[in-house]
């Protein structure tokens, strides 16, 4: 089924299966991130010298950084 919703998206079979394998990777990935860090260190907690960047990102819900990376995978596959 995947394989087919990728490929009506206009891709050829290996760029599909490289597109499942990429969802599949960010959903196996988040899953085990967030079931492994309950109460572990924040971005915050990082050292703003070293880090800056990723200092500034505020702090979001595991589904709502789920939600946004599944909206990036989805609008790179539209494109």
């Amino acid at each position: 089924m995947a394989l087919g919703v990728t490929k009506r998206a206009g891709l050829d079979e290996v760029g599909a299966a490289d597109a499942v394998q990429t969802l599949y990777a960010f959903v196996v990935g988040h899953c085990l991130f967030h079931g492994a860090t309950t109460s572990g260190p924040v971005l915050t907690d990082l050292p703003a010298e070293r880090y800056p960047h990723l200092r500034r990102v505020p702090p979001r819900a595991a589904e709502d950084e789920f939600e946004a990376g599944l909206a990036i995978w989805m609008r790179g596959l539209a494109t």
